[in-house]
This record gives C-alpha cells, structure tokens and sequence, in this order.
C-alpha cells in the first residue's frame, strides 16, 4: 500500500498542471437606439471602463471619473507618456476617461458617438486578442484593454493613402466598443480575397488581413488610356484616384458615412444657409428630408 501511494503521488507531481483560465474582461451591456445607437453598460462595484473623453451621455451618480494619460494600462510615467502619444497618433487625445463603479449594487452608464452610426461591439479574445480600426473609431472598452497604433504594410502604402496610413489597434481581452458612422457593412473574406473600400469607410478589420493601396482604373487599359481616363476623372471632380485594398482572409467591417464625408456635408449644408440668410430668406423647417446634395 505504501508502495502504491508512493507511485501514485509521483504520477501527480510528473502529471501537468492544469491551464489557468485566461483572463477575461467581461462587462454587460445593451445597445438601444436604431440610425443613431448608444451603448448602456453595466458595472459592478470596482469595475471600470476607459472611454473617449466627450462620448458620455449620461451615468449613475456612483460612477467616478477620472482623466487618465494613455489608456491607463501602464504604471509608469514614460510609459503612460508613450501611450498617450500612441492616443494623439490614432485620432484619439492625450487622455482617456476612466468610468468606476465606486458604490454597492448595479450601476450603468450610457455612451454614443459624435456623429450618426451604429455601434460595433468586438470581444478580442474572439479576434485573437486585438482588431484594427479606423482612427478616431474607439469608443470605449473594458479597463485593461490597450489602445495604440498600427501603421500601414509599408511607409510608401501610408503616403498613398492617405486617411489609412495610421490606423488603431485594440489588444487585450473582454469588450470593446466601436462608433461606426452610417450604416454598418459586415463582409468575410476568403484566402486572398480582396476589395477596393474608400480608405475612410474603412471601420476595423482583423489582423491578418492585410492593408494595401490600389489605382482606380479599368483592368485591361494601356498607359495611354489610363492617362485619358485619369483626365476624366480630374474633368469629374474625383481628385484623388487611390482606394484601399483589403486582403483577406478574415472580417472586415465598414462604414457608410465617415465623419470627413458627412463634414464635408454639414459644411455645404452651413454655406448655403448663411447665403440664404443673406439674401433674407429664413428656412424654418431644415431636417434630412429638405436636403438636396448635388456634386
């Protein structure tokens, strides 16, 4: 008997240890709304939230706020220096807010974005622990979740593209929470599947899929023709012939109305007013369905 608890006790130290459960930064929450959505979640005491600064709608009186520098991840003072540059880099400011649950019980906070869209709810550790977005896209994620910048494949890829050359990556594991402007465009792509997207209606993509600028031409034409039709286009008003090719495999998610386009929106919208007002005509009913965008 001796002899046997002896093996026995042998076979449990040589067996391996069982893996210790990752670790998940779990949150409830509920999106409400239809064209223009926001995020309520949920909080236990103790549990916090980084969000960007200004997208609060409104909260329970037992959530704290405090202004972090960086997404507050770090401890270290060069380190928090370093992630709030990363921030300013990826369209976000130098500081993040922090939302804590300080009291007992249940407590919520409501979260939208600047402009109309939907939100895009992404659990990282679903996506291999970090997703790609559009710079600016960030708005909220569980405490512990890091928010840096990715940059394009190659230097020359980033000044041809413009608008895609400095992109945002979210690494860590639990929820995050995405403002996409518009309507939301979910697409899988297959092995070497690609598409040519607007580089501003690009929302996020996982990070296997690569990021790459393309021409706009018509496959087939020689130099003559190409210059003949990068000619009509200059004629047409499209001063930038350059999209983004996205290459699978993987998810990517887009958006119908980035905030550059519907800004460019609001300011003919402003001018035609202003040049109404002069001419003493008041328009007292200005709502979507009264607008005429013409090119």
């Amino acid at each position: 008997e001796a002899l046997a608890a002896a093996e026995a006790a042998d076979l449990a130290r040589a067996a391996p240890a069982a893996a210790a459960p990752a670790m998940v930064n779990d949150i409830d929450f509920a999106i409400g709304g239809s064209d223009n959505q926001y995020v309520e979640i949920e909080l236990d005491p103790g549990e916090a939230i980084v969000a960007e600064i200004g997208c609060m709608i409104w909260k329970d009186q037992a959530i704290g706020f405090e202004a972090i520098l960086g997404d507050g991840k770090d401890s270290g003072m060069l380190q928090r220096i370093a992630s709030a540059g990363s921030n300013a880099l990826s369209g976000e400011g130098l500081f993040l807010g922090e939302y804590r649950h300080c009291g007992t019980g249940k407590a919520r906070i409501g979260l939208g974005g600047r402009t109309p869209g939907h939100i895009l709810p992404v659990r990282l550790e679903e996506m291999g622990g970090s997703l790609v977005c559009q710079k600016g896209a960030f708005l909220a994620a569980a405490k512990g979740i890091s928010v840096s910048i990715r940059m394009v494949s190659s230097f020359w890829t980033g000044l041809d593209g413009g608008a895609g050359f400095i992109l945002q990556r979210l690494s860590g594991t639990g929820w995050a929470f995405l403002h996409v402007g518009g309507s939301l465009i979910e697409r899988t792509l297959g092995e070497g599947e690609a598409i040519h997207v607007e580089p501003g209606c690009i929302a996020a993509f996982e990070p296997q899929v690569r990021f790459d600028t393309d021409e706009l031409t018509m496959p087939g034409a020689g130099l003559a023709g190409q210059a003949f039709q990068e000619m009509k286009a200059s004629m047409a008003g499209v001063r930038n012939t350059e999209c983004a090719r996205l290459t699978g495999p993987g998810k990517v998610w887009l958006q119908s109305l980035p905030f550059a386009r519907l800004g460019k929106i609001i300011v003919h919208v402003c001018s035609s007013l202003a040049e109404a007002h002069q001419k003493g005509i008041v328009h007292r009913d200005i709502k979507p369905e009264n607008i005429m965008l013409m090119r």
